[in-house]
């Protein structure tokens, strides 16, 4: 399994609404910054999450991209881009998600090799690694990772240092 990279970043937004508007600048940046590390016929996943919506809004000027994606709204943003091939994962449509979740495990997930997967998290600490409050959704975001070559975790500052249930990378080892 690749280690993860990361792309953190610092904002002044600290409301307390609704995910897709908590640090939203900070999401915006972060989804151009990550944008930025896509290419030209690469083959990546876009996790489900907000950072990871702005990166799909960045890289439409690309040619030849495959995503394969378990979030919804990033599988119908993409949708008017002919050069993209675009894979929706299946699996149970989580409630208070945009995405799906794998059943019995991974699925199709465990078929894939990518280039590059971007993922979202609840929380992101040395000690635990990229954490989010659902079982099922690690689970799912597992399998994303271990088939790619390369893991960037996009998340703002109110990520970092915290922890939440369930791991689905290990820490970073030295």
């Amino acid at each position: 399994m690749a280690e993860p990279f990361f792309v953190p970043e610092r904002a002044s937004n600290k409301h307390r609404t609704p995910a897709k508007l908590v640090n939203l600048s900070a999401k915006e940046r972060i989804g151009q910054r990550a944008a930025a590390l896509v290419e030209d016929g690469d083959i990546i996943v876009l996790d489900t999450g907000t950072t990871t919506l702005h990166i799909a809004r960045n890289i439409r000027d690309r040619q030849n991209v495959t995503v394969v994606t378990n979030d919804y709204q990033i599988a119908r943003e993409l949708r008017p881009v002919p050069r993209f091939k675009r894979f929706c994962s299946g699996g149970i449509v989580k409630k208070g998600y945009h995405c799906v979740v794998a059943i019995n495990g991974r699925s199709i997930l465990d078929t894939l090799n990518v280039d590059k997967a971007f993922m979202g998290t609840n929380s992101l600490s040395l000690k635990h690694g990229a954490c989010v409050a659902d079982i099922m959704l690690a689970e799912t975001k597992r399998g994303m990772v271990e088939h790619a070559s390369q893991v960037i975790i996009v998340c703002d500052y109110s990520k970092l240092n915290n922890t939440s249930l369930a791991q689905f990378t290990r820490r970073r080892s030295n």
